[in-house]
């Protein structure tokens, strides 16, 4: 007897706890329609679904209107190269190019003060016929033929002109087709007639050997004058 109480206490005790289980697992959600003949109804078959649809598969209504775009600025003109005021600022004046010479020069003697006008046309790059034509003598072969009897009729034309008679002669040299010829003299250019007369018309004097002056440069000393003269072979005749 006591076996079926405990029996009954447990089962009834089971159908407690289930029926409160149920309640309270089904509490907030509404109740499942029952058919009019107590059977619950089929749950309708699960059907796939569908993928959301992307960006560029919505529709789009209409044109759409692009956002403003943001105030456009002037562009700034692009500034100069640094290097334009430079350049500028620093540009050298006219140079002439002397030339790069390697071949065959030898030197020739102008004097302490032609040397040094020379010298510094040379290195500063200006202009200067002169320092042309004795760079170019200084870089011609000797000519024998033409240059020995050139030199000596040179040499009687000074000893017996009146006017370069009074003028010395430190240097003569002939080459291929240029003579240099050096004088000093104790008369100041300027005082003298007769030597003003004969530089303006050095150019109309008969030369030996049909030469003519091609450079002349005369210049005061503390004893006189000096002149160097650059002479220019005649071109060969055909």
């Amino acid at each position: 007897m006591a076996g079926k109480y405990w029996l009954a206490v447990t089962f009834g005790a089971g159908v407690a706890l289930g029926f409160l289980l149920g309640h309270s697992s089904g509490a907030g959600k509404p109740a499942e329609p029952v058919a009019a003949t107590g059977l619950r109804p089929r749950p309708a078959p699960a059907t796939t679904p569908v993928p959301a649809a992307t960006h560029a598969d919505v529709p789009t209504a209409g044109p759409t209107t692009p956002p403003p775009e943001p105030p456009r600025t002037a562009a700034a003109s692009p500034a100069p190269p640094a290097s334009v005021a430079f350049v500028i600022e620093n540009a050298d004046p006219e140079h002439f190019d002397y030339g790069d010479y390697s071949g065959y020069s030898m030197p020739v003697d102008a004097g302490p003060h032609f040397g040094a006008q020379i010298a510094d046309s040379i290195k500063s790059g200006r202009r200067d016929s002169l320092a042309e034509s004795h760079l170019q003598l200084e870089r011609e072969m000797r000519d024998d033929s033409w240059s020995y009897p050139l030199e000596a009729e040179l040499q009687n034309m000074l000893a017996t002109d009146p006017v370069m008679g009074k003028f010395k002669v430190e240097h003569l040299e002939c080459r291929a087709t240029l003579c240099e010829l050096r004088v000093s003299g104790q008369e100041r250019i300027g005082q003298a007639s007769q030597i003003n007369q004969w530089l303006s018309n050095m150019h109309r004097i008969s030369w030996p050997g049909d030469v003519r002056v091609g450079t002349a440069v005369f210049t005061g000393t503390g004893e006189g004058s000096e002149g160097i003269l650059m002479l220019h072979r005649p071109p060969a005749k055909n």
